[in-house]
């Protein structure tokens, strides 16, 4: 059942580390939350009985009502037949048109769940319907633009059929599933020592290829110290995934807000899945990184356990950032999200003199006349 979720291939899931990030939850947790579902490879790779409660969300209020209705029993055998009635054309532009019909039966993007299940059924399983419809043949699943595949209808509806069936199995009635603020969840129970938290946030934009993948967005530096910050002095269980920040020498923001307790660990070399090149070209190379407050036993017959966490605290990241930017290794397209990141949390005091800023913008105009 592991191999198995609702969205196969969505947009920066973690089917394939599955055991090395299952070795590192605390087996004496009896509750697990994960606050940033999105294609729940994590969720759906965990047997049934696991934990005695469970509690899955997503700020994307479409992702969160497609695994509710899949999981109450009054909605769940509307859903699957409304689900496995979509077709899928041969013929690209008849599937493309279809795909873009679909956009505007996949709004409001945002909306809590608890005002979700106040719509009508007939509402509920089109807004799903045109969910699944976009993420299973989109790029990436990341509901943007349509991708197009040689698979046949059929070979199209037995696999979503198969994992439809089969991921259902994780879905039950009493499961709590939201639309939330992943951060506000986390605050609320970071003080409970039984509950596993397994954080899957987009990541930092300034660490990946976009920082415009999601239909709900996290790319901001300061909302991940925001993050970090709920996180720091955690009693739960947590392990929080991300990229470190990929240019050698500049310090990574999880490291410098989580305390001493933390680890860092290296789980895969793979490269920027999501990142858009030209026809011919190469994706960057990167990798794979958890932090975590707990590290249990058998995580060594997992992975590597080297510890990546640098040292250092909040105020000399910041000083580290200022003097790499003065000398020109962080690239000046960065210097403005650092810029607001640094204003967000001391105060507005500049972290950039103003000269500074406009020889950046300089060399931007200039890089981009070169294009």
């Amino acid at each position: 059942m592991g191999n198995y979720t609702i969205l196969p291939g969505y947009t920066g899931g973690k089917t394939a580390y599955i055991p090395q990030i299952n070795s590192l939850f605390d087996g004496s947790c009896v509750k697990y939350i994960e606050p940033y579902v999105g294609g729940g490879g994590i969720f759906f790779s965990l047997p049934n009985g696991t934990y005695e409660e469970e509690w899955i969300n997503d700020r994307n209020c479409k992702i969160a009502n497609l695994y509710d209705v899949l999981a109450r029993e009054e909605t769940r055998e509307h859903a699957l037949k409304v689900l496995l009635s979509i077709e899928k054309s041969m013929d690209k532009e008849t599937a493309k048109q279809a795909f873009k019909e679909q956009k505007e039966n996949a709004k409001p993007m945002c909306i809590p769940m608890k005002q979700m299940r106040t719509k009508t059924l007939e509402e509920r399983l089109e807004f799903a319907k045109a969910t699944f419809w976009r993420y299973t043949q989109s790029f990436n699943q990341s509901n943007k633009g349509y991708s197009h595949s040689n698979i046949t209808p059929e070979s199209y509806k037995q696999k979503v059929e198969k994992n439809l069936r089969n991921g259902m199995t994780r879905l039950y009635q009493n499961l709590k599933i939201t639309s939330m603020d992943g951060i506000k969840i986390i605050e609320k129970f970071k003080n409970q020592p039984e509950i596993q938290i397994m954080a899957d946030p987009p990541y930092v934009g300034l660490y990946r290829g976009s920082s415009n993948l999601y239909d709900v967005e996290m790319a901001s530096l300061k909302e991940h110290i925001r993050l970090a910050e709920a996180m720091k002095d955690s009693k739960a269980a947590i392990v929080l995934c991300g990229y470190r920040s990929g240019i050698k020498g500049v310090p990574t923001i999880y490291d410098a807000v989580l305390g001493d307790d933390w680890k860092c660990f290296k789980i895969a070399d793979t490269f920027k899945k999501c990142e858009k090149v030209e026809k011919g070209g190469v994706k960057q190379k990167a990798q794979e990184y958890v932090w975590t407050n707990r590290v249990p036993e058998m995580a060594k017959y997992y992975m590597s356990m080297k510890d990546y966490k640098e040292n250092l605290t909040l105020e000399e990241y910041w000083e580290r950032i200022r003097q790499l930017c003065q000398e020109w290794v962080i690239p000046p397209e960065h210097f403005r999200e650092y810029q607001q990141a640094y204003s967000a949390t001391h105060n507005e005091k500049l972290l950039l003199s103003e000269g500074l800023m406009e020889q950046a913008k300089q060399k931007i105009k200039v890089k981009r006349k070169r294009k």
